[in-house]
């Protein structure tokens, strides 16, 4: 009998790895998605609260600046919070006072409405607010904007 593995031998093993992959990816996509979410939620309210500790001190929200740009006011109060991206796509976007919106707050802004995760910005809502979109202190805006409104 020569040493080695049989063809048997080797697609079983081929077959039990198959077997293993198909239940473990979904587990570590689902766990990765979560991760996601839940740096989404925490970067928001680390930006929110920044933004309100401004305002406590100084008595008025940080102007307007351009999207993708932190604030100067409060970027001491950011810790790793990067503007230029979210773990959601788009990138942060503090709409104070000077902006075209109807409300002030910080938005996730996407470059087209089709890029906007909405299963994803739902349930940021669902943890932060009341889980419609339309309502509340977290809303779509123009299809484009998932903002945190702070006034």
């Amino acid at each position: 009998m020569r040493p080695g593995l049989t063809l048997i031998e080797i697609v079983v093993v081929i077959i039990i790895v198959a077997i293993v992959a198909a239940v473990a990816i979904p587990i570590v996509d689902t766990r990765i998605n979560e991760a996601r979410l839940n740096a989404s939620v925490q970067q928001l309210q680390i930006i929110v609260r920044a933004c309100e500790v401004h305002r406590a001190s100084s008595g008025s929200w940080p102007p307007n600046v351009h999207w993708g740009v932190v604030p100067p006011e409060i970027a001491d109060n950011l810790g790793p919070v990067d503007f230029s991206t979210t773990p959601l796509g788009g990138a942060y976007d503090w709409n104070g006072p000077g902006t075209s919106l109807s409300a002030w707050g910080i938005s996730i802004r996407f470059v087209r409405s089709s890029d906007a995760p909405l299963t994803d910005l739902l349930a940021v809502d669902a943890e932060l607010d009341d889980g419609d979109l339309s309502t509340g202190a977290i809303r779509m805006l123009g299809g484009r904007y998932f903002q945190f409104c702070v006034e």
